[in-house]
């Protein structure tokens, strides 16, 4: 069976159940355009994820050691967007919540460098439960006066796992061919691994205790979803791999609230290809969202 035929075996086994054995096993590798309606989500959804520079460029001196927590507020998809699955003719529940969050911890090293670490836990979020690894290295390049600007590569590791594919609300459905037209039996048990590399180059201008910053960053992304899904007469345990280059940009405004503590807000944009069905025309349907830091120094060199 080739892969392209996923998506119509499953349709056609919804409609005529009879014509074909009492189970059937779904279980290869595809390769997907990055264009693709799936590759659209899973790039999505790593680009929330993306490490960026959120404040400029940082400078600490070796031994200085900053903790944060970083939160993003997402946007809501709508039913075409969420409209995925098989080659976009099978609707995802992909609105699981509308805020991300994860530490990051920020460290000095030898050579001006800076060493930045952030973490998701694996907490469940409504059937998702994600586990995530962030690490970048950067400095300051260049300097002119209150101006900087930096370049950080960083890179990330890690998984979601949960219902991807057949949401714990749509098997609850059961026979309803509105709420869950494809006839899924139970939650599936789904995995999203998202890998990524990423360059930024981030610069700042330094107003007293009010700074703005700007940056610039590209992504190479290599993601799989691994799918483990029981339809009516469909085990569906295929794996989908998608590889791709991305970039965007950032803008915003961090603030010092005092000797240890600081603020950082950013807009973040992406603009994202998609072709939703076989033939389409490509477009851009972008990720916009916002993102807010709190910092707090708990470590200088030399001193508590």
């Amino acid at each position: 069976m080739r892969p392209a035929t996923r998506w119509a075996l499953l349709s056609i086994a919804l409609v005529i159940p009879c014509a074909l054995p009492a189970q059937v096993l779904l279980d290869q590798t595809e390769d997907l355009h990055f264009d693709r309606p799936e590759s659209w989500a899973m790039k999505y959804y790593g680009s929330v994820t993306l490490l960026t520079v959120l404040g400029g460029p940082q400078e600490l001196a070796p031994g200085e050691v900053v903790i944060g927590f970083e939160c993003s507020w997402l946007p809501t998809l709508s039913a075409e967007q969420q409209r995925v699955g098989f080659f976009g003719i099978k609707e995802e529940d992909l609105n699981r919540s509308s805020v991300f969050g994860r530490g990051r911890l920020l460290v000095g090293l030898p050579g001006a460098f800076v060493l930045t670490a952030a973490y998701v836990p694996p907490v469940d979020l409504q059937g998702i439960e994600p586990h995530l690894l962030a690490v970048g290295v950067g400095r300051t390049v260049a300097e002119r006066g209150r101006w900087r600007l930096g370049a950080q590569l960083s890179g990330e590791l890690g998984a979601l796992e949960g219902d991807i594919t057949c949401s714990r609300d749509v098997a609850r459905a059961g026979d309803d061919p509105e709420r869950n037209p494809f006839g899924c039996l139970e939650p599936s048990s789904d995995e999203l691994e998202i890998r990524y590399g990423a360059l930024e180059l981030a610069s700042r201008f330094d107003l007293g205790a009010t700074t703005p910053h700007l940056s610039l960053f590209t992504s190479y992304f290599d993601t799989e979803l691994q799918v483990d899904a029981r339809y009516r007469d469909i085990v569906d345990r295929s794996r989908l791999r998608t590889t791709g280059w991305t970039w965007g940009a950032t803008a915003g405004l961090s603030w010092r609230m005092g000797e240890r503590t600081g603020v950082g807000l950013e807009a973040f944009y992406s603009p994202l290809e998609v072709f939703r069905a076989p033939g389409a025309p490509t477009e851009t349907d972008e990720l916009f969202h916002v993102r807010a830091m709190v910092t707090y120094r708990v470590r200088s060199p030399g001193g508590p």
